[in-house]
């Protein structure tokens, strides 16, 4: 065999392990769960934009959409609007959201609070975060989204930007008995 047909079939061969590899690690980023599904979630308690605290605790009996975000995050505003119109349309049934920012601790409540000036109906449920919260929920990339059942258990985890179906179809999960 020349050379240059054993140096073109070496490219293919490296270019198609390559593309393996990419097809491979994105399939195991789309189909992972951050938490295992079932287990219970950490316990947090946050602050929210407006001062008061929050427990996780004191949710139960409500499902629970945790969302890990930020104001310079690109997903993160793509996902915010209808994070937030799907949980206001189903609050009646009981349906909640936190709203973890991940924001540099210093200056966040500034941040936070010029952030959800664009996004009616948000200071509600922004709550300022802190490390040890992500690092409870292996948050790795944000946005990241976990929904709860009312009794605190995992129903999904998500690592990156997650699509209005499948946050109705993880919080329809959680909504059922």
């Amino acid at each position: 065999m020349s050379e240059p047909q054993k140096t073109d079939r070496m490219t293919w061969v490296f270019v198609g392990a390559l593309l393996l590899g990419a097809i491979l690690m994105g399939w195991q980023e789309a189909h992972s769960e951050i938490l295992p599904g079932g287990s219970e979630a950490p316990p947090f308690i946050v602050e929210r934009l407006q001062g008061a605290p929050l427990s996780l605790e004191s949710l139960r009996g409500k499902v629970v959409v945790v969302n890990f975000w930020a104001t310079w995050c690109p997903p993160c505003r793509e996902e915010m609007p209808y994070l937030l119109s799907t949980v206001q349309e189903l609050e009646g049934q009981g349906v909640t959201l936190v709203a973890i920012s991940n924001d540099e601790l210093v200056g966040q409540r500034e941040a936070v609070a010029a952030f959800v000036k664009g996004y009616p109906g948000l200071e509600k449920f922004a709550a300022l975060g802190r490390p040890e919260i992500g690092f409870a929920y292996q948050v790795k990339a944000l946005p990241s989204i976990f929904v709860l059942d009312r009794q605190g258990h995992l129903v999904a985890s998500h690592q990156g930007q997650a699509t209005e179906s499948q946050l109705r179809g993880w919080i329809q999960d959680a909504l059922k008995p």
